[in-house]
């Protein structure tokens, strides 16, 4: 290990993100919240934030029994990607949903994708960051 890398790297990857306003909620199927592929080599772990607010949740509230997070960590190497960790989050209020999870790194690059289940109409904004730990 070197003693003069930092031993964890913070990075804000979506800070309050507008997104646009569906016309119907958001369901299962393809709608992503976002898709991001980040370098991790020569991290060990990652651990992910994601929020998730809804501007009119007055109007359109969050569904607190059905709404979620779908959270994947796919694996890039060369020739293809694979899922190799899943996590989820639900909420208890009406405005917002949020969580984090920590998950280890495979290889050079780790691609992030948030699937959302039963979102209201928005607009949402959205913030997402993490941090690697070696």
């Amino acid at each position: 290990m070197c003693f003069l890398c930092p031993k964890t790297k913070y990075v804000e990857l979506l800070t309050n993100q507008p997104l646009a306003a569906p016309s119907e909620p958001f369901g299962p199927g393809y709608q992503v919240l976002f898709d991001q592929t980040i370098p991790v080599k020569g991290w060990k772990e990652i651990c992910v934030w994601v929020h998730v607010f809804v501007d009119n949740y007055e109007t359109t509230p969050i569904n607190t029994d059905d709404a979620q997070l779908n959270l994947r960590f796919m694996h890039k190497f060369t020739g293809g990607e694979f899922d190799y960790e899943k996590d989820a989050f639900s909420t208890d209020v009406t405005s917002y949903i949020d969580g984090y999870t920590i998950q280890p790194i495979i290889g050079e690059q780790l691609r992030l994708l948030c699937e959302p289940r039963d979102l209201p109409p928005g607009p949402y904004r959205l913030t997402v960051t993490y941090l690697l730990v070696r």
